[in-house]
């Protein structure tokens, strides 16, 4: 027998043209092993699997890896790839393709080689929840075309823990509150303070609080709440990652303040207010 469940998210046809992205993800796929998983294969893709439970086998070539939770495997094209689970521990992983002329640099640099196509991940949470976002993304299938491009490159940088906290302003191109809500969308997961986001963007608090009322009438600590409190809402309704998973996936530093927060504004703690969703 071979049992197990999967499925995936293609990225939209019009995206798949861009081909002058260097690198993008172009599948992602969700895999539960029912404990007697077996396949071989020659990979024809670069394709990484993140392992969230179970352990394993992975041989690449003929080197044989042990992977478990909270680590990657990655095949490369050409690989002669046997890949097993066992019963007392099966797999569940998700895992995404990686298309683009740049594939290899780009893995390359997060540590993932041919020689070393196995490796523990930094922030093994924190990619899942990611993951889980971005296939909610692709199922609507309503995306800028940058996304795929983007969200390849922000997978790597958890893989390898080299991802910035803070990243630059660009003065010019946007407003004060447009500038700042980018950086708060693209960094939710490293939950960096509005006191740091003012810091890289060289502006005071007062001067923030001002572009903001005048733009959108709340304060911009009232609109990462509400930001936070939507991401929040839609990860429990839309996956089955836990309420702690949940709260660092989103930012809050700890989870009883993440429910009193949320209770605060939907009247039900997070495992409760699930729960209604799924009736």
């Amino acid at each position: 027998m071979n049992t197990f469940k999967q499925y995936g998210y293609p990225v939209t046809p019009a995206s798949a043209k861009k081909t002058e992205w260097d690198i993008s993800i172009s599948y992602i796929g969700f895999f539960e092993s029912g404990g007697d998983f077996r396949w071989e294969q020659t990979s024809p893709m670069f394709c990484i699997h993140s392992v969230h439970k179970g352990k394993g086998i992975f041989k690449r070539n003929g080197k044989k890896y042990e992977v478990k939770a909270g680590e990657i495997f990655t095949f490369f094209p050409g690989d002669h790839i046997v890949y097993y689970d066992f019963p007392e521990t099966p797999w569940k992983y998700i895992w995404f393709r990686l298309n683009g002329k740049n594939v290899k640099t780009a893995l390359s640099a997060s540590g993932i080689t041919p020689e070393h196509p196995h490796r523990t991940t930094a922030k093994p949470g924190k990619l899942e929840s990611y993951l889980h976002e971005i296939s909610s993304v692709y199922a609507e299938g309503k995306y800028h075309d940058l996304f795929p491009m983007t969200a390849a490159c922000n997978c790597l940088e958890m893989i390898s823990g080299r991802d910035s906290r803070i990243k630059s302003f660009q003065p010019g191109a946007k407003s004060i509150s447009e500038s700042f809500i980018s950086i708060i969308e693209s960094q939710m997961n490293a939950a960096p303070s509005i006191n740091e986001i003012t810091e890289s963007m060289k502006i005071n608090r007062s001067t923030l609080f001002r572009a903001f009322i005048s733009e959108y009438g709340i304060s911009p600590k009232q609109y990462l709440k509400n930001l936070k409190l939507d991401k929040a809402s839609g990860l429990l309704s839309k996956t089955k990652l836990s309420v702690k998973e949940i709260s660092e996936a989103c930012g809050f530093t700890h989870q009883s303040h993440f429910g009193e927060v949320f209770r605060e504004q939907f009247g039900s703690p997070p495992a409760e207010w699930r729960k209604k969703q799924c009736k």
